[in-house]
């Protein structure tokens, strides 16, 4: 999550890598307290694992309020209160005890997270990240479906999720870091304009990443580009072929375009160093 700050900086996504790395934090602090010379109650270790899996999602959903100037306020009026909505079972089931008793999710509050994760991950579903974030999924699954009420007799219990859960995202890391390691070559060697569209479509996601793709579309066909975009990257408008080359006079104008429309989601800087 670091590594990833750092590659993101001068982008409206480093908001949403702080909310990762808080997660992150709190996941090994759930560990930590799982010390049995601690002697954590069962409950709080509950609640508190069930507010990880909350904040593993929140970067996700901070995604989709990536854009200046929103972007600012988002995590303060949607994540902060969507955490909120997500925690009212849990905050309910507490009640006026110091410790509370073990947690479980009733079916609303199964929903309702669900619902969320499907837009938070979803979001990333055909780009290069597919089967990283399914994967994801099926982590969260495995740390939210000891907590409901009807849980299918095959998954494991609370202890043996956390521990499968715990290794599939150490494992996921590191074929994260083994994937970009091996793409770094590939992406140096690639046509700037094609490695900044998927550059951006990578790391914002099909939401954002459509929306470019239908303004740079736009000021395409009103500049009468000989070119157009689409999620495989730009495409020659004659043979309907991938881009490898482009007219100086033409890769001015989509260069301008790039900066115009990606001024609320990077830095100027950020362009220049990919060009």
């Amino acid at each position: 999550m670091i590594q990833s700050h750092h590659a993101l900086s001068g982008t409206t996504l480093t908001g949403p890598i702080k909310w990762g790395l808080a997660g992150i934090g709190l996941w090994a602090v759930a560990w930590i307290l799982r010390l049995p010379n601690l002697s954590i109650a069962d409950g709080v270790l509950d609640h508190l694992w069930y507010l990880v899996t909350v904040l593993v999602l929140c970067p996700f959903i901070a995604v989709l309020g990536a854009r200046k100037p929103g972007s600012k306020v988002w995590g303060w009026f949607i994540i902060l209160p969507l955490c909120l909505v997500l925690e009212i079972s849990a905050i309910r089931q507490w009640g006026n005890e110091w410790v509370p008793v073990s947690f479980f999710m009733d079916t609303p509050t199964m929903t309702g997270f669900c619902i969320v994760m499907v837009m938070g991950l979803g979001n990333y579903f055909g780009t290069k990240h597919t089967s990283s974030v399914f994967t994801l999924a099926c982590i969260l699954i495995l740390l939210i479906a000891p907590y409901s009420e009807s849980v299918p007799e095959i998954l494991p219990g609370k202890n043996s999720s956390r521990i499968w859960a715990t290794f599939l995202l150490i494992a996921l890391v590191f074929r994260m870091k083994q994937k970009a390691a091996s793409e770094k070559n590939g992406i140096a060697n690639q046509f700037p304009m094609q490695s900044i569209w998927f550059e951006f479509l990578d790391s914002f996601g099909i939401v954002w990443g459509k929306r470019l793709m239908d303004q740079m579309n736009q000021t395409g066909k009103e500049q009468q580009w000989t070119i157009h975009l689409e999620l495989d990257g730009f495409i020659n408008n004659e043979n309907h072929k991938l881009i490898s080359t482009l007219e100086k006079a033409e890769q001015e104008k989509v260069i301008k375009a790039f900066h115009r429309h990606l001024k609320r989601f990077v830095e100027p800087e950020w362009l220049e160093q990919r060009l």
